[in-house]
């Protein structure tokens, strides 16, 4: 039988509120708002589709400016050896972009500074329809999500606790119009091709740091045909089994120079340019 949506605007249902929803045959199902995610009750919300359109004109709109100044970065692709730090592999540099579409599971490791995030959103921008990476990605629809915000939400899993995390992000990038419940994430994952663009596993909180890599575990296991960036300092670090691991380079000298102009327009940075291309 046809169900009507009867879910008060967002607005008047703060989280941790329960709200009600009444289906076609009368019946009263009750859900719980938690941020901008529904838990429990039956999901109305499935008549709503991704909204791809004006999911990607808010991406771009935050976004575009990573892509334009965004100065590339190199990489040396490395091994943990048992007991070691990660390694170098020698003589094996690539561009991170190169990297990136070689490997659909991908850890970049990087130390403060190094570009981490800089790179990740740069990725994103990127991926957006129109983007330089997007005729390689298959029409997947890239999600960043900042690893510092994950929680470990009471009764929830660690791979539900970070798909709330992703609900919580497509609904405030606009790609829907009402909040999704774990039921909906969990059909669009399997209905739809994503890029999940995690920056900061080191960010996570230090009891939650265990939890949230056997989530990112889950969901490269449960869900495999998704793309999976991961990026984290190398400090106290043990990749994933089977994923590929890159550390970031510093800038060399070509490098700099591109950086200088694209990041530092002010009178010095524009007398340090030209010092170092007469030099």
């Amino acid at each position: 039988m046809a169900r009507t949506n009867a879910l008060l605007p967002p607005a008047e249902n703060p989280p941790g509120r329960s709200i009600r929803q009444t289906a076609g045959d009368g019946a009263t199902l009750i859900a719980e708002v938690r941020g901008n995610v529904y838990f429990d009750g039956t999901p109305l919300e499935s008549e709503f589709t991704l909204d791809l359109g004006a999911y990607c004109a808010h991406q771009r709109a935050q976004l575009a400016i990573w892509e334009r100044q965004y100065t590339r970065l190199d990489v040396d692709p490395a091994v943990a050896l048992s007991g070691q730090d990660l390694r170098p592999v020698p003589d094996s540099r690539l561009s991170l972009t190169e990297a990136f579409l070689r490997h659909e599971r991908l850890v970049v490791v990087g130390g403060a500074g190094a570009g981490k995030t800089t790179s990740m959103l740069y990725l994103v921008a990127s991926a957006l329809p129109g983007g330089a990476l997007a005729d390689y990605l298959e029409e997947a629809v890239p999600v960043y999500l900042e690893l510092g915000r994950f929680r470990a939400e009471s009764s929830a899993s660690p791979l539900d606790s970070l798909l709330l995390l992703v609900a919580d992000t497509l609904y405030r990038g606009q790609a829907f119009p009402e909040p999704l419940s774990l039921r909906r994430v969990r059909e669009l994952l399997t209905s739809h091709r994503f890029l999940f663009l995690l920056d900061g596993l080191n960010e996570a909180q230090a009891g939650l740091h265990s939890s949230c890599l056997a989530a990112i575990n889950d969901l490269a296991k449960l869900y495999s045909k998704h793309r999976i960036v991961v990026s984290s300092r190398p400090h106290g670090f043990s990749p994933p089994q089977d994923w590929n691991v890159v550390l970031l380079r510093e800038l060399d000298e070509a490098q700099i120079p591109v950086f200088i102009e694209r990041h530092l327009n002010d009178a010095p940075s524009q007398s340090l340019l030209a010092t170092r291309q007469a030099s």
